[in-house]
């Protein structure tokens, strides 16, 4: 016996709430997904200093290990001095390259350290400098 629809609004009304519906429930997967990324974000920035340490180990091991190039970003210059081999400064807003520094082991890694700082601190003046405009900075 063949099926006959009496009431076609009700097929057109299931089809929207199912839609709806895997809305809602892709919308509520990504959400959660970005609340898990946000609370790995927050827990990793407050990584102590003994984790740190062999979260540092662990990178320089599976660099070896695999010869990959690995992209490691971090606001911390004696973090980046200690893993990097190959430092990248960027300037401030809009952000570019300054400099590409070669830390191979030849340079000392306090005096490293200390010109990466002299760097950032040029580089905080010259946006400063660059936020006040002419009129501002002429005493």
């Amino acid at each position: 016996m063949p099926s006959i629809n009496l009431l076609p609004w009700r097929q057109a009304l299931r089809q929207r709430r199912r839609k709806e519906f895997l809305i809602g429930v892709v919308a509520s997967v990504i959400l959660a997904g970005i609340v898990t990324l946000f609370a790995h974000l927050t827990v990793s920035s407050m990584i102590d200093a003994q984790n740190r340490r062999i979260m540092q180990r662990e990178i320089r091991r599976i660099w070896r290990e695999t010869g990959r190039t690995i992209v490691f970003v971090t606001h911390s210059i004696e973090e980046a001095v200690e893993i990097g081999t190959t430092l990248v400064m960027l300037s401030a807003r809009p952000s570019r390259i300054r400099a590409l520094i070669k830390n191979d082991g030849r340079e000392e890694r306090t005096k490293l350290i200390d010109d990466l700082n002299t760097m950032i601190m040029e580089e905080v003046e010259r946006q400063q400098g660059a936020s006040r405009g002419p009129a501002d900075s002429g005493g």
